[in-house]
């Protein structure tokens, strides 16, 4: 989800590791590594989202550093989520899209990355390097996929996302009412979809890391599954609000109009889906308050010349 406060507040709260989670990460490295290590008791700051029901810490040694991400809660659902999501990384960094996964553990699901000396981001960074951005985005749909990238829709979670906020007293019902009429407009304009292709799905500044030398790396794979790829350029330009979608695809490489379109049409689904999602009564209050830059901006729709 993407941040556009300028708050240094950070949501979800942090929270230090349990030290459970520790103990086993700090096993997991020596075993994969084959180095003694020791365990920094701080969380990374790689990633906004995943901080409550993953653990992210940080592990030092001589031959370098790894990042263990594991569930704050070993339940099934929490451990196959994360031995999933650990799967999506080592595909992606065995293909240099992100970082090298050292190991996926299956019995709890933790998986062991390298720490790259890099920085997220910000969105001034991303506009400044948007021709290496969207270079990265087309590496990442042209890259060979994996049984590890499960199909996904978008508009699956965007429905699970309304229907959540049916419940929300932020919303009125004629804001309800724009969401749901936004993603019904943009799912007639971007379907049938006619490729599908590995796509990270959360592809904005923040999953976006450069290195030293300047390299951009995804990390974060979540979400990432075979997808339609104008999601992803589509996701990319909600967080660039002054930039036209079009200018967003058009560096990409779409240059038909038809193309162009979907990609406008996908940014505004997102804007609804963002405004849904943060409208949730389940979401934290942190994420509630960007609510109203959303729908200021859902209700800007009507008006572009270029919808």
């Amino acid at each position: 989800m993407a941040d556009t406060s300028t708050s240094t507040e950070e949501y979800p709260p942090r929270a230090q590791p349990f030290s459970e989670n520790v103990l086993r990460a700090q096993q997991l490295c020596s075993e994969a590594l084959g180095v003694d290590v020791d365990v920094e008791k701080q969380r990374d700051l790689l990633s906004v989202e995943g901080w409550s029901d993953r653990d992210v810490i940080p592990v030092r040694s001589a031959r370098g550093t790894w990042i263990v991400k594991m569930p704050r809660v070993a339940s099934k659902k929490a451990i196959v989520a994360c031995r999933e999501e650990g799967q999506r990384a080592q595909w992606a960094g065995s293909l240099g899209l992100g970082p090298k996964v050292a190991v996926v553990d299956d019995e709890s699901g933790a998986f062991v990355l390298e720490m790259l000396e890099a920085h997220s981001l910000t969105t001034i960074e991303t506009v400044k390097r948007l021709p290496d951005v969207t270079a990265l985005l087309r590496k990442f749909h042209e890259s060979k996929p994996a049984e590890a990238l499960p199909l996904w829709n978008f508009y699956d979670h965007a429905r699970s996302s309304i229907q959540e906020a049916q419940g929300s007293p932020n919303l009125s019902q004629e804001d309800k009412d724009l969401i749901e009429d936004t993603i019904k407009r943009a799912e007639a304009i971007t379907s049938p979809v006619k490729l599908v292709t590995p796509c990270h799905n959360d592809f904005w500044g923040s999953n976006i890391i450069c290195d030293k030398d300047g390299k951009l790396w995804c990390v974060d794979f979540e979400k990432a599954g075979m997808a339609d790829p104008l999601w992803d350029v589509g996701y990319l330009a909600l967080e660039l609000e002054a930039i036209d979608p079009r200018y967003v695809a058009r560096l990409y490489g779409l240059e038909d109009e038809e193309s162009q379109l979907k990609v406008v049409a996908y940014c505004h689904a997102a804007k609804a889906w963002s405004a849904a999602w943060c409208a949730s009564p389940f979401r934290h209050e942190g994420w509630q308050k960007f609510l109203p830059h959303y729908m200021d901006r859902l209700r800007s729709i009507p008006g572009q010349t270029y919808w």
